[in-house]
């Protein structure tokens, strides 16, 4: 797939795009067999319409929640529990029902009983139960853990990670060390910067650079160890694969991802289906509103832009555009206006201490000139 094939279905209408993500869906379960493969539910606004989707073919599927310990309260209460509309039911058949306890329904929903919950109009109770076929995985080591061994996540993944490497120098590492500290390419006769040679992107941007020397780590590790390592090891032991809700318009990295695979990928054991490849965030906003579907509240609510994407209306929300590890720093130094900080002060004041204080980012932040909170 080029460029231009991909605007091409991404000015397709909605309506087109959900038959062809579906398409997409039921050709990997095909391929795969719908016990060997599961859908990635992060509780996002995106995962969202990805539940709905595939369990509108699949009302079954297993759904993996993978919660890292750095998700917004709001989106972990989303991700394992889901609001239903119910008349008659007490708890205790809902508990038989959805094979919990009783009193785990009362905690959900802050009530001793279901006749303490209002009827709307129609006469139903809104219930929040545990969500249906929904896996939890959660990491070995905390984030708290992993900073304090390995480092800080802030500017970039790439830069992170180069950040790292020149913090922890072996014999082995040198070359590569003085490659990311150089504008230049290395000489592989001499070992030194060939000046002749510039090295556009194997470098530590100049401004950073004086953060290798400084009292904090920085390293990129965090999302293998709390993300990628327990979903790779639930794939090992369940032998499933992955429906995905990623997008290439999120970064140029996916973009150029979805130009290679398209939205099914059968390379052996690295089995993948990406069925909302080409839509857009707004795409995603616009499904959640035509099916009026229940998603996380940190978003708060959706409304129109006023503008238009290849034609049609485009919305955004509220609240967070972006729902993802609450404390990660990648590419925080770039937000104009308030940023992801000190909005979180102002929405989750006491994660916002946590993440300041007890993590130690308030001292990394005021390092790299990065504001950390609201001016009084």
């Amino acid at each position: 797939m080029d460029k231009r094939e991909l605007d091409m279905l991404r000015a397709l209408p909605l309506d087109i795009k959900i038959a062809k993500s579906k398409l997409r869906i039921e050709e990997f379960v095909r391929y795969m067999g719908e016990d060997n493969v599961y859908i990635s539910f992060s509780g996002g606004k995106d995962s969202t319409v990805l539940l709905h989707l595939a369990r509108s073919l699949y009302p079954e599927m297993t759904a993996v929640f993978s919660n890292t310990g750095l998700e917004f309260p709001e989106v972990v209460n989303f991700a394992k529990f889901e609001t239903i509309k119910v008349k008659n039911e007490t708890f205790e058949s809902l508990a038989e029902k959805y094979n919990t306890t009783v009193n785990t329904i009362k905690k959900i929903n802050k009530a001793e009983s279901a006749d303490e919950i209002e009827k709307d109009h129609l006469g139903f109770k809104c219930v929040k139960v545990p969500r249906k076929n929904l896996v939890e995985l959660k990491p070995k080591k905390t984030f708290k853990q992993v900073i304090e061994q390995d480092g800080y996540p802030m500017i970039s993944k790439l830069t992170a990670r180069m950040i790292h490497d020149c913090q922890n120098p072996t014999p082995k590492n040198l070359r590569t060390r003085t490659l990311y500290m150089s504008d230049y390419y290395i000489d592989e006769v001499t070992g030194q910067p060939d000046p002749t040679r510039k090295n556009p992107r194997f470098k530590i941007p100049q401004k950073w650079r004086y953060l290798v020397n400084s009292e904090y780590k920085f390293s990129n590790k965090c999302c293998a160890y709390l993300k990628h390592r327990p979903i790779a090891d639930y794939e090992k032991e369940s032998k499933k694969r992955p429906i995905v809700g990623t997008m290439a318009a999120e970064s140029k990295m996916r973009e150029t991802s979805y130009l290679k695979t398209g939205c099914n990928q059968f390379l052996p054991k690295k089995e993948i289906c990406a069925p909302l490849g080409f839509w857009s965030e707004s795409d995603i906003l616009e499904y959640l509103k035509i099916f009026n579907l229940e998603y996380a509240s940190v978003y708060g609510d959706i409304v129109e832009t006023g503008k238009e994407v290849y034609g049609r209306k485009e919305f955004t929300t509220t609240g967070e555009k972006r729902t993802g590890c609450v404390f990660c720093g990648f590419g925080v130094h770039l937000e104009k206006g308030e940023n992801r900080y000190q909005r979180l002060q102002r929405t989750h004041p006491q994660l916002h201490t946590y993440c300041m204080e007890t993590l130690g980012f308030k001292g990394v932040c005021e390092l790299m000139g990065i504001e950390h909170s609201l001016k009084e």
